[in-house]
């Protein structure tokens, strides 16, 4: 059922497209109301529908999440719409992270020649979904960079209000803030990607890229390895997740610009987009770890060692290095030398039992010293002092005064 009354979301299937909270500023001015207030009515509204679960609890709604889903579910459904999905970056809800870390700002940037502009043609001035993008750095229509602070006063701009509101604490219009505005001919890296993208997910509001988009672009880029060796060429600018690799926004901007790819392709087409892919670096062959060959005559040697070092008194090395150093495999010392390996364990665990207790027996003797002249020296100076005197790490050391101090 339609409750609200119809408005029409701007720059929809350009790069320019409206943002989702710029459109929900604007229906709440047509209605009279402030956008609290909106959400609030919207919130009565389908509280019983929704089982008491508010889709709003966010400041930006720009971004992707399940809120922001759940808030375009009942925003949709309360105007007659379907498209208002293309004012967000919820296209990407499965393949990024849900948190919008590395996708939208948390402050407000603008245009101010846009806004300008926008009250020139007699249309009203709305937010940018780009001006949201952390990406975002000029205006790619004005060749300038985008303002995040008035120019009177420096004070920073709230997401909440409009952005055809003036600035709260000068009054000073965003329109006018022309002062600290800065050329800036360069573009900045995937402004083109950004772009591009916009103009197809505003087109495309219904889109859903696949969650593994990213694993199939990195699986067709090298065939012959493992998709994950392909992820950490690329480098540390994946997230870890139990469902494969999850980058952020700004991440697959940079990562379509580096390898002069399509990002829209990347996420719909991947093998296509990898097989246009121009790799700066090699990438890894895939390699199997030779197997230890080792002769009649390693095993010999490593007879007289282990009978040496089962004579002597210590240190016992551990196992498996002896055998690295030794060059012969784990399972083949153990298979063929048994009493010799076994010897070895035993004196190494008897070494290992014997150092614990000596420890022990330090750190109660240092707890009783530390308990006893607690007052004669700072923590510093005792630690160090106990450290020294006790043959214990320093980190042991700090925590016995701390407890001894918190104790008495």
């Amino acid at each position: 059922m339609i409750r609200y009354l119809p408005l029409e979301p701007l720059g929809m299937g350009t790069a320019e497209v409206e943002c989702l909270t710029s459109y929900i500023c604007r229906l709440a001015d047509l209605h009279g109301m402030s956008r609290f207030q909106f959400q609030r009515h919207m919130w009565d509204t389908y509280e019983e529908k929704r089982q008491g679960h508010r889709p709003w609890e966010t400041m930006n709604l720009n971004g992707h999440s399940n809120l922001i889903a759940n808030a375009l579910h009942v925003l949709n459904d309360c105007m007659g719409r379907k498209d208002l999905a293309g004012c967000t970056l919820v296209s990407v809800l499965d393949v990024c992270p849900t948190n919008c870390v590395g996708s939208v700002v948390r402050f407000r940037q603008w245009c101010p020649i846009c806004l300008r502009e926008d009250v020139a043609q007699e249309r009203e001035p709305y937010d940018r979904l780009l001006w949201n993008l952390e990406i975002a750095e000029r205006c790619p229509i004005h060749k300038i960079k985008l303002l995040c602070v008035c120019s009177q006063c420096g004070a920073q701009q709230s997401l909440v209000d409009p952005v055809a509101k003036p600035c709260r604490k000068c009054g000073t219009p965003r329109s006018d803030c022309t002062k600290g505005v800065v050329r800036a001919d360069r573009p900045s890296l995937g402004e083109r990607q950004v772009t591009h993208f916009l103009q197809y997910v505003s087109s495309h509001p219904q889109i859903r890229f696949s969650p593994h988009a990213v694993q199939r672009f990195a699986t067709a880029v090298g065939r012959d390895i493992h998709s994950h060796e392909v992820s950490d060429a690329i480098g540390d600018v994946f997230h870890r997740r139990g469902k494969g690799p999850r980058p952020k926004f700004t991440t697959l901007v940079a990562l379509a610009e580096l390898l002069e790819c399509d990002l829209v392709q990347i996420l719909l087409h991947p093998e296509d987009a990898a097989a246009q892919a121009r790799l700066g670096f090699p990438l890894p062959t895939s390699f199997r770890r030779a197997k230890l060959r080792s002769t009649h005559e390693d095993l010999e040697v490593c007879r007289e060692s282990l009978e040496k070092i089962i004579d002597s008194e210590g240190p016992y090395p551990a196992l498996k290095k002896f055998a690295q150093e030794h060059g012969v495999s784990l399972q083949r010392i153990t298979r063929r030398l048994p009493i010799h390996v076994s010897l070895l364990l035993k004196k190494r665990a008897w070494e290992i039992r014997s150092r614990r207790e000596a420890l022990l027996g330090k750190l109660a003797h240092a707890k009783a010293f530390a308990a006893r002249y607690k007052h004669h020296l700072n923590r510093r100076k005792r630690s160090e002092d106990l450290a020294k005197r006790f043959e214990i790490p320093i980190h042991v050391a700090r925590r016995i005064v701390v407890e001894t101090g918190a104790r008495n």
